[in-house]
């Protein structure tokens, strides 16, 4: 009956293009098999008058009504994107289904793991291929590789640092003076030789520290010996940990490790190629071996020395040029350094 009441509308208004628009199938269910039905029906019944000559009225360019068979693509539009859809989506969910399920079980049993873009099976890829900048003035830097404990990773390290730079400044300007006043074969000018006279080596003259790479540089310091993090270790010696947070260059590296629930016998010599294996997952971070001013410090000479600085630094309320901040007295000492180590960072495949 539906059918029939569409197929004389559809002749009495001429209509050519027929657009079918409703509620959803969510909305109302069943909509979408009862409008298939009745439009099925309403086709068959248009194609079958189109073939006995019954036709759709379609209006002339003078106002009369002239006959137009029915297009026979009409009644196959909406059967063929139904017959697509019922074929096509089921083969998708069942796709994606499957891609899901092998990632799981790959990443669950087998090691698979996605790394700088790149999917890995089993072992990781051998090439990290990252470098890490490590600078002597700074406490705890993060490198920004994050590690799985087990991981294992060669570290590569160059460049140099100085840990005292009065005495590289105090040395050049030495230097300088020796050259003018000492070098065989060649006259300077007067007023060059005048204005670097040969220098007098006395208290104020200090410059026995040297330039020193990754391994670090065993000298003795005259009030801080017994306040760096290793002491078994020379001064400036790069050192590794993987830190379970992120930490802050500009923090006491006591509390820093005292957080992570480690101590500075945890921290790792990377003098030259060194090969390490995680213990925890965590963040690989660097430092270099220098004099820490802590509470937390195992050290009683570091401890005294900060408790000194900070009663000092409370009294310094009068003249705004002369202050201690309390949060840099944990690294004051690293302001007085220069330089920075490169580290080059690779997974170990054996």
């Amino acid at each position: 009956m539906a059918a029939r009441k569409v197929v004389e509308w559809i002749k009495a208004l001429g209509i050519q293009v027929l657009n079918v628009a409703g509620p959803s199938e969510k909305t109302c269910p069943g909509v979408g098999g009862q409008t298939f039905s009745i439009l099925t029906s309403v086709f068959a019944e248009l194609k079958a008058a189109s073939a006995n000559r019954s036709v759709l009225p379609e209006r002339s360019k003078a106002g009369d009504l002239k006959t137009q068979p029915l297009p026979w693509w009409l009644g196959l539009r909406l059967s063929t994107l139904q017959r697509l859809g019922a074929s096509i989506l089921p083969a998708l969910l069942v796709t994606t289904l499957t891609v899901l399920i092998l990632v799981y079980v790959g990443t669950k049993f087998f090691g698979l793991r996605i790394e700088a873009g790149r999917v890995y099976l089993a072992s990781p890829s051998p090439d990290l291929g990252a470098h890490a900048t490590v600078d002597a003035t700074a406490g705890f830097q993060n490198s920004g590789i994050h590690l799985i404990k087990g991981q294992k990773v060669i570290l590569s390290p160059e460049g140099r640092v100085h840990t005292a730079m009065d005495h590289a400044a105090n040395l050049a300007r030495a230097v300088k003076g020796i050259i003018v006043q000492k070098t065989v074969g060649k006259i300077f000018a007067p007023d060059i030789r005048a204005r670097y006279p040969m220098p007098e080596l006395d208290e104020s003259a200090v410059f026995y520290r040297d330039w020193t790479g990754p391994g670090g540089e065993y000298v003795s310091s005259d009030i801080l010996s017994d306040c760096t993090l290793r002491k078994d270790l020379g001064w400036g010696a790069l050192l590794a940990v993987v830190l379970p947070m992120q930490a802050s260059a500009r923090e006491d590296p006591y509390e820093v490790l005292k957080g992570s629930g480690l101590s500075a016998t945890d921290l790792i010599p990377v003098p030259s190629e060194t090969k390490i294996e995680t213990n925890r997952d965590g963040w690989l971070t660097f430092i270099i071996n220098e004099a820490v001013l802590s509470p937390l410090s195992p050290s009683d000479d570091s401890r005294i020395y900060y408790d000194t600085l900070k009663k000092t630094a409370e009294t310094l309320t009068g003249d705004p040029r002369h202050r201690i901040p309390l949060e840099s007295i944990p690294l004051i000492w690293f302001a007085d350094n220069n330089g920075a180590f490169r580290v080059y960072v690779r997974f170990d495949a054996s």
